[in-house]
């Protein structure tokens, strides 16, 4: 991925992550809300929204049970105030304060049902039960959600029953305002949130400064949550930046303080967890907190909170890295036993859940558990292991609406560097996308694709990477989102060239081009250049440098008009790409061809680029000029996917390399016919990528197709019999663009016809992979935007074609041979082949040698008997040929030799099948007539071998439909996949001596 994509693609996401820390941070805390129901919290519910309402509403808050008659002369209206709630039918959910000295009443719930009626009533009891001050307001805390329209509705009420102001807190309100960085202490104190949510500062290095200097001057001793906090945060600060890690035995000697048994188990934990954590990452030891662990890990049975389960899972995941790597004085053992309690009360806590969002959260523990590795057994992560219980957990989460959906989102995109190629993750990322759509818009699920992206681009799997960006294009394709459509389609594009993928590269680049042209926003429009540059840079790549320079000059058209270059960008630009490219071809062809070398420099100065390039192109002529000509040829076949200047000449061919096919497509080299081929060509390269990872079944082959147009015809695709390859002619009708739509499923259905020529599988199963790829959109993968043709020409005239004198042209050099080269992420699918084992391989060998003797069992006799032939047995065992290969070869030409002598002329085909069938399964007999030796002949024998593959592949499971098979292509196939020439069994020796 080249750096300007990656930068764009980040650049796209920087909005949304610095975003979404605090919103996750407010649904993490929803999500918690939520729980206390299921819980029975009341009274941690009553504690939260009372210590909010200090912080937020007024200081002098005292609960309504509170020991008023040891308040003192805090205000006698107050106390009387207070004392007489406390007598009142809801003491227990109400507390009050003042404004301005007049009373406020504050009142909660965590009633999810009839929240409406429950406000009205303890409003009722509230002002049934008089003061001696007037109640100023009610405030109104419930951990349910309210519509605005219900909360209205009570407003007025109380207003006008009783003349009071009332105000209604709901879950979301509540959430958002304990988001904030100095009140979120209360959120860890009373819903146990996990340890690594939690709001950052905006200018945290400022705050980090004050924090230091605030707790090194500050003699008390921490006594609180918010205390705990606020050390909790400078903590992580100094463990994760290198300027303060020498902080670290500052704050962990103030963390550890909250691990007296004078705080509440959960504070202690969380300290213990803070403190391993920092030590471990900022220090690079754990020795000294083996038994603070040991008592964190002892108590994980008698845990009732699920959260609190949440944080055991990382910590114990360090503790295996610090004992593999002697950091602690702990044993495998210990880890083991940890291990072990901690997925037992997992799965007692997913049994007893009381509600599908605690569930939810129990498996997305359980499958976080499944990437922890065994000390003394390292093996890879178990990714399958991991997807099963988190597609479970998917599933479930559809009913749990607060579930903190985003927030796990996150965690795959992280988790995805370990995950591989699994099949599953597919399934999970689409289920988990449409979830997210449901809930916060397609945006927010293109956002997440992006995110999968860009991990997939920073680990090198461009496939996996364009999945992702096909899914985010469709998602941002609205008109308030097309810059992150428009950024996937470059990003696409760019990650096709990569794959030597150019012609659905530049379909991508033109698409994002046009679509860009259309809108109305400047900024949208800066994009023109980047794509056409992009499309250009695709020709560059596959060789065909003449379009490359039609392309580069509508993108150096659209960079003077719409791009506002950054003079300090430190990033390769769309122009001084296009400069580096035209040098580099120039000095190229200075040595390769003196006629495309001045065609070169006349555009130079055409387009008044002579001052421009004069520095980079004599750097180039010093690079290129001082090369012979093998040299150079060599250096090309390194750098392009295709032959310089393959775009010339009378008809035109290109060549390219997927899914261990060597594909030539060729066609008259006009303006007519090049974006129809063109369009072919980028249609089967984005459906072999997106296919990639199916297996197919595929012959490794070479495939030649020749595009036409035909005004009277349809779209046709039609083989042409061949035993070496294959080969196609596909028509495409003329001026058909008003059907663009039928078109499409024509190309796609040719392609398929094509594809399934070369594939092995049974038609029943291959037409389910193709089903199943039009169900994953693969459609909407290759067509995009408008017809290419309309792409293609909407950018590059007729008579800039034309200018060029391409089909009048000879290609430089083409008498040189240009190496096609194949990237590794689309080799062929090697390996074994579908339904193979080494058992069925050993169960077919003994069917052969039991029953391929039976019609020939006095003609192997006769054979071995004649010196010649006996000969050729030895020729034929050198070459690798085993035993069952020579038996079938011999049986199935003995077979055709005494089928032919019963054939009569009028014969159906049934019967002479039938006959064949018969012939095969007779017992040979010593009077049967004798079969001439003559029969049995070296190249009569290859022949019957290579025939006789066809029934292999039949009873492999497998069906070839290819009238004219491709011998080489199954050949191969069964030699690399089902061991054709390597798997036997012990036997008599049918030719001894």
């Amino acid at each position: 991925m080249s750096k300007t994509n990656m930068n764009l693609l980040q650049l796209d996401s920087t909005k949304a992550t610095r975003m979404a820390n605090k919103a996750q941070v407010a649904s993490q805390i929803r999500f918690q809300l939520e729980q206390l129901s299921s819980k029975n919290a009341h009274h941690d519910f009553e504690h939260l929204c009372r210590y909010l309402a200090r912080a937020r509403i007024c200081s002098n808050v005292i609960p309504s049970t509170g020991p008023v008659s040891a308040g003192g002369d805090q205000g006698k209206d107050f106390e009387t105030f207070v004392t007489y709630l406390r007598s009142s039918p809801i003491s227990d959910s109400t507390f009050v304060g003042r404004i301005l000295q007049e009373p406020i009443v504050f009142a909660c719930s965590i009633q999810k049902e009839a929240i409406s009626s429950k406000i009205k009533s303890d409003v009722d009891k509230i002002m049934q039960h008089g003061t001696k001050a007037p109640v100023k307001a009610i405030y109104f805390f419930s951990a349910s959600d309210i519509p605005i329209r219900n909360r209205e509705e009570s407003k007025s009420w109380a207003q006008e029953v009783h003349s009071v102001d009332l105000e209604i807190l709901d879950g979301q309100a509540i959430s958002e305002l304990l988001a904030e960085r100095d009140v979120f202490w209360i959120a860890a104190q009373y819903l146990s949130m996990p340890t690594e949510i939690y709001p950052r500062a905006e200018q945290e290095d400022d705050w980090y400064i004050q924090t230091l200097k605030h707790w090194r001057t500050d003699e008390r001793v921490q006594q609180n949550y918010a205390d705990f906090f606020e050390i909790k945060s400078a903590t992580r600060h100094a463990t994760s930046n290198k300027n303060v890690k020498q902080d670290l035995p500052f704050w962990i000697r103030l963390l550890k303080h909250f691990t007296h048994e004078d705080f509440p188990l959960i504070l202690r934990r969380s300290a213990i967890y803070e403190i391993a954590v920092a030590s471990l990452r900022g220090l690079g030891t754990l020795i000294g907190q083996e038994e603070d662990l040991r008592t964190y890990f002892a108590s994980v049975p008698s845990l009732e909170n699920s959260t609190e389960l949440e944080d055991v899972a990382p910590l114990l995941n360090y503790c295996v890295g610090a004992v593999s790597r002697n950091q602690v004085q702990l044993t495998f053992d210990e880890i083991k036993a940890w291990r072990n309690n901690l997925i037992q009360k997992i799965m007692q806590s997913i049994e007893q859940s009381r509600t599908p969002g605690q569930k939810c959260l129990l498996l997305e523990i359980r499958g976080y558990l499944a990437f922890q590795i065994d000390p003394e057994n390292p093996q890879p992560p178990n990714a399958a292991d991991a997807i099963r219980w988190w597609t479970q957990m998917i599933e479930i989460a559809k009913d749990a609406p607060l579930f903190p959906l985003e927030r796990f989102t996150d965690r795959l995109t992280f988790y995805t560097r370990f995950i591989g190629n699994c099949p599953e993750y597919d399934y999970l990322t689409q289920q988990m996308d449409l979830l997210l759509s449901q809930r916060y818009g397609d945006f927010k699920a293109a956002e997440k694709c992006r995110d999968r992206a860009m991990t997939f681009l920073k680990l090198g799997k461009p496939l996996e990477a364009i999945n992702q960006l096909h899914k985010a294009k469709i998602k941002w394709f609205a008109e308030e989102a097309i810059r992150g459509s428009l950024i996937s389609m470059l990003v696409i594009s760019q990650s096709y060239q990569e794959l030597g993928l150019n012609f659905a590269a530049k379909c991508y680049a033109l698409a994002a081009a046009s679509i860009a042209l259309q809108m109305p926003n400047p900024e949208i429009k800066s994009i023109v250049s980047k794509a056409l540059v992009l499309a250009a840079q695709s020709d560059y790549a596959q060789g065909s440098w003449c379009g490359y320079v039609e392309l580069a000059e509508s993108g150096l058209k659209a960079y003077s008009i719409f791009s506002n270059p950054d003079p300090e960008a430190s990033e390769i630009d769309e122009f001084q790409q296009t400069l580096f490219n035209i040098a580099t071809m120039t000095a190229v062809t200075s040595v390769l061809d003196d006629e495309m070398h001045s065609f070169l420099e006349e555009k130079i100065k055409k387009w008044n680029l002579v001052d421009w390039l004069d520095e980079i192109l004599q750097k180039a002529y010093t690079e290129w000029k001082k090369l012979e000509v093998p040299k150079i040829w060599n250096r090309l076949e390194e750098q392009l996917w295709g032959r310089p200047f393959g775009d010339l000449d009378k008809v035109r061919t290109s060549t390219w390399s997927e899914l261990g096919i060597t594909w030539k497509v060729s066609w008259e080299n006009n303006y007519e016919t090049t974006p129809i081929a063109e369009q072919l060509i980028a249609a089967l390269q984005i459906l072999l990528a997106d296919m990639s990872k199916v297996d197919l079944c595929l012959l490794k082959t070479d495939i030649e197709i020749h595009v036409s147009i035909d005004k009277n015809s349809d779209f046709q695709t039609k083989a042409t019999p061949s035993n070496k390859g294959r080969k196609w002619e596909v028509v495409f009708p003329a001026g058909r663009l008003n059907d663009w739509q039928d078109l499409q499923i024509k190309i796609l259905a040719g392609t398929f016809s094509i594809l399934a020529e070369v594939s092995l599988l049974p038609i029943a199963k291959f037409n389910e992979k193709m089903e199943d790829s039009f169900r994953n959109g693969t459609s909407m993968k290759v067509f995009v935007a408008k017809p290419y043709e309309v792409l293609y020409q909407g950018f590059v005239t007729k008579e800039m074609f034309n200018s060029a004198s391409k089909s009048e042209r000879k290609i430089p050099q083409e008498h040189l041979q240009f190496d096609i080269r194949e990237n590794e992420a689309l080799s062929w699918v090697n390996g074994p082949g579908l339904g193979y084992s080494k058992e069925k391989a050993v169960e077919l060998l003994k069917n052969r040698y039991s029953n391929v003797s039976i019609p020939i069992q006095y003609t192997l006799k006769n054979l071995r008997d004649h010196a010649e032939f006996r000969t050729i047995i030895k020729k034929l065992r050198q070459d690798g040929w085993l035993d069952w290969h020579i038996l079938t070869s011999i049986n199935n030409l003995a077979v055709s030799y005494r089928a032919r002598q019963l054939l009569k002329p009028d014969i159906s085909p049934k019967d002479e099948k039938d006959l064949y069938v018969r012939v095969m399964s007779e017992p040979e007999r010593d009077d049967s007539a004798p079969i001439p030796v003559t029969e049995f002949s070296e190249e009569d024998l290859r022949m019957a071998l290579r025939v006789s593959m066809i029934s292999t592949i039949r009873v492999l499971g497998l069906e070839s439909r290819q009238r004219t098979p491709d011998f080489d292509g199954i050949e191969h196939f069964l030699r690399n996949r089902y061991n054709y020439w390597t798997d036997d069994i012990n036997h008599e020796d049918p030719f001894p001596g």
